[in-house]
């Protein structure tokens, strides 16, 4: 489902309901991507 023609007052409004149940413990700079997105191969660790 895509928000993309979304008000950014409604993206930011969806978004205060996002709760992360287990946040992955691995620093954000250690995996691959930009600013605005990692990826992290070995997932698996963050369960």
């Amino acid at each position: 489902m895509s928000h993309s023609n979304l008000p950014v007052d409604a993206d930011t409004k969806l978004l205060s309901h996002v709760r992360i149940a287990a946040p992955c413990h691995v620093d954000w700079d250690s995996m691959t991507g930009d600013e605005n997105k990692r990826f992290f191969r070995m997932a698996a660790e963050c369960s």
